[in-house]
């Protein structure tokens, strides 16, 4: 195992060397160089555990991505990323083989899932007030009693990312007029997107065949329900805040960035994947609450950024980044809607300040920098 190394596991070695992504490996491994870090991606599915191998693709001073063998790294980045049920498994298998390496270190745990890390900030003083209402979804007698305090919820999945799998459930009562007496009509609409990220606009006139749809939906799958926060602008787009805190070259915490995520049209989320943009966040807030609100808003979501990792890590040991997403309402109020431990950088792509995205690539590579020095004993 080279001290002076550091592997990016990935789930796919060809899609990672080949897609969209790549721009971000190739600059991870371009900085590297500069710092006299050798970095190369593996995969989880190309590990010779007999000779303890992995096959790598660096990215050389050519400008070409060249495969060879190498150790298992002493230090792995991991950006995997999952499509499948299967891929997640032989994931947590690898995972588990590696942990036991006693050589192997990761740049960062990753956190749990989405009711796992609600459920530990609920029993946060400081994080409370930032919570919605959120519970574990058992069965459809859940939406049931549900619906008995709010006519409108939100449907999660408990892991996933992108929007995916996210729905917006609303009861709706109808006046039903007939010749001889009025009556109500209950109504359920399910809006959001499928696994696939396609949107879903569906009107069920009854509970049971809303209820049959929602099982189907799920299916195995884990949620939870959470309250409906209107998250809109003043022109009725969806918006977030997404945040981008790193640890540095000192092992510090660090606040790179952070921006303004719109949903298109209609859309349920502001998640870029599903066809958002992405605009800069002093600008968007004063014009949507006015400078002063701005100005509190701005440094509420500054002290979260400097207090939730340390929180975070006193429960998932320790992480490396993190991606915090805020919702703020009509009334300003902020909320912490996730926080996420593998965090992309699109939301700088759109900035003019490119030293943003440079710096988002950058800090994990001076990150394992310290790491590493730490394994050699410096």
């Amino acid at each position: 195992m080279n001290s002076h190394t550091m592997g990016i596991m990935v789930t796919d070695l060809n899609t990672a060397t080949s897609n969209k992504d790549q721009t971000f490996y190739k600059n991870l491994c371009k900085f590297g160089q500069k710092l006299k870090i050798t970095i190369f991606i593996f995969a989880i599915n190309q590990i010779n555990w007999e000779e303890n191998l992995v096959v790598g693709a660096i990215y050389t001073k050519n400008e070409k991505w060249i495969k060879k063998f190498y150790s298992i790294p002493s230090l792995i980045y991991d950006r995997c990323f999952f499509k499948t049920k299967e891929q997640y498994l032989l994931y947590r298998t690898q995972l588990k083989k590696l942990f036991m390496l006693q050589k192997v270190q990761f740049l960062g745990n990753r956190l749990m899932d989405k009711w796992s890390v609600f459920h530990v900030l609920k029993s946060e003083p400081f994080m409370k007030k930032y919570l919605p209402k959120t519970e574990l979804y058992h069965n459809p007698w859940k939406l049931q009693q549900t619906f008995l305090n709010q006519k409108q919820f939100i449907l999660k999945p408990i892991s996933g990312s992108q929007g995916k799998g996210i729905l917006h459930v609303e009861k709706q009562i109808h006046m039903k007029n007939d010749q001889e007496k009025s009556s109500n009509q209950e109504s359920y609409v399910v809006k959001g997107r499928d696994k696939k990220n396609n949107c879903i606009n569906i009107t069920y006139n009854d509970f049971r065949s809303f209820v049959k749809h929602i099982q189907s939906f799920i299916h195995n799958r884990k949620y939870i329900i959470q309250e409906y926060l209107h998250l809109k602008t003043t022109s009725n787009t969806t918006f977030d805040i997404r945040a981008l805190v790193q640890k540095n070259g000192s092992g510090e915490w660090q606040f790179t960035g952070m921006g303004v995520r719109c949903g298109q049209d209609g859309s349920l989320t502001s998640n870029l994947h599903g066809g958002g943009f992405v605009k800069e966040v002093h600008p968007f807030l004063i014009k949507e609450y006015g400078e002063e609100s701005a100005f509190n808003m701005i440094q509420e979501i500054n002290e979260i950024n400097r207090k939730l990792p340390h929180i975070l890590e006193n429960h998932f040991g320790r992480l490396s980044e993190l991606g915090i997403d805020f919702g703020i309402d009509l009334s300003g109020n902020i909320w912490f809607l996730e926080a996420n431990s593998k965090p992309g950088r699109s939301i700088f792509n759109s900035f003019k300040d490119s030293s943003l995205k440079k710096t988002s690539v950058q800090l994990p590579i001076y990150y394992a920098q310290y790491l590493l020095k730490q394994q050699l004993g410096g």
